[in-house]
């Protein structure tokens, strides 16, 4: 946490320097967010490449309800999407550090941008002003877990079924 030193007026030399901090730790927040982007491009990649094998299996005529694969295929996406979900949970949780340092440097330079628009969108509090990406971006892995859930549990109860009729 920075410190809270009694305002003095700036040199040049240091008003430099904290613009050069400032602008640094901007494009570090940023830099994040490239990465989170980079990530959920991976997964959502990962995912699709997932469902796209089992409906490539399935429209070449593998009964893919039946196969063990699909077992593996289901749990393997579920454990997949959880960690996706963590990832962009630790994003999350990076930038919001992020600015919250960028706010008490703003409160030392002239002008408090990224304060100004954060209050203006009413410190995320309404939701009519504005709506967190990061918890609807949350949301995609989870998406894609439920479908796997429902796969898995369909593939063991047509295994089960299976079973019982022969």
């Amino acid at each position: 946490m920075m410190t809270n030193s009694p305002p003095t007026p700036p040199s040049d030399l240091n008003m430099k320097l904290l613009m050069d901090q400032y602008k640094l730790y901007v494009e570090a927040s940023l830099d994040v967010t490239r990465r989170r982007n980079s990530a959920n491009t991976y997964f959502l990649t990962i995912n699709t490449f997932l469902y796209a094998a089992l409906g490539a299996a399935s429209a070449a005529g593998f009964d893919i309800l039946q196969l063990g694969w699909t077992f593996f295929v289901s749990s393997a996406g579920i454990i997949l999407c959880y960690y996706w979900f963590r990832l962009i949970q630790s994003y999350k949780d990076l930038n919001r550090a992020k600015f919250v340092i960028i706010h008490q440097l703003e409160e030392k330079l002239p002008a408090q941008l990224f304060t100004d628009e954060w209050i203006e969108l009413g410190e995320g509090k309404d939701k009519n002003k504005y709506h967190e990406v990061t918890s609807l971006e949350m949301r995609i892995p989870w998406v894609f877990a439920s479908l796997y859930l429902v796969l898995l549990l369909w593939s063991i109860f047509e295994t089960y079924c299976a079973a019982v009729s022969t």
